[in-house]
């Protein structure tokens, strides 16, 4: 069996990736929790996985497989997430009273980063 081909995706190969991440993340636990309805969730996730990763196009760090089977948008050292985008996003498309339970997870999540440069795949 051939191993698959990873190739760096260029800025017109954005809206590919956004749509694999769609799909790959339409099962997640935390995702579904934020966004419960299928309508929210479509509206949200494509524009979260801009805010998280889109700066992989502008670095050379967002690659793909053969077929667009798979696809990671890498953020080098010194790179973060759109996190003004984030918090947008978060705020126009979460229920208000789960976007107050929402809060407390992500920071505590950013707590574990890792303080030194660092590769993040978001």
């Amino acid at each position: 069996m051939k191993s698959p081909t990873v190739t760096v995706m260029a800025a017109a190969d954005e809206d590919s990736a956004v749509d694999i991440i769609t799909l790959a993340f339409a099962a997640d636990p935390m995702a579904r929790w934020t966004w419960p309805h299928a309508r929210q969730y479509l509206a949200a996730i494509p524009q979260m996985a801009r805010a998280f990763g889109g700066k992989a196009f502008s670095n050379g760090s967002a690659f793909c497989t053969d077929g667009y089977a798979g696809t990671a948008l890498w953020l080098p050292p010194g790179v973060r997430p759109d996190e003004e985008e984030l918090g947008a996003v978060i705020e126009s498309t979460v229920e208000h009273s789960l976007a107050l339970e929402a809060a407390p997870i992500f920071e505590q999540m950013a707590a574990y980063h890792p303080t030194e440069p660092h590769w993040y795949l978001p």
